[in-house]
């Protein structure tokens, strides 16, 4: 019973796996926030998302002292804006 179980199990996942979508024929974000044909309003020229990028990092680390252990964890966030070419940004959350 459960041979047969796990047998439709995968069957069934698999199939429905065929009608997804293509993955990598996805709108661009930025595309629906900033209208560029129009020359763009005066917001999107200030929030330009080609000058600004961020980077996630996430670090996990375990130590012991004799009986005793110690775990941290540590998640940062940092975002890039390039106002000018010698004038960038930086910010870490």
């Amino acid at each position: 019973m459960k041979k047969i179980f796990l047998i439709m199990l995968i069957l069934v996942v698999t199939a429905s796996a065929q009608f997804k979508k293509d993955p990598f024929n996805q709108p661009e974000i930025k595309d629906g926030l900033f209208n560029k044909e129009s020359g763009g309003s005066f917001l999107s020229n200030i929030f330009n998302s080609d000058n600004f990028s961020m980077k996630h990092s996430f670090d996990a680390s375990f130590s012991t002292f004799g009986e005793h252990g110690l775990a941290t964890t540590v998640y940062t966030n940092s975002m890039f804006y390039k106002f000018a070419d010698n004038l960038n940004v930086r910010v870490d959350a």
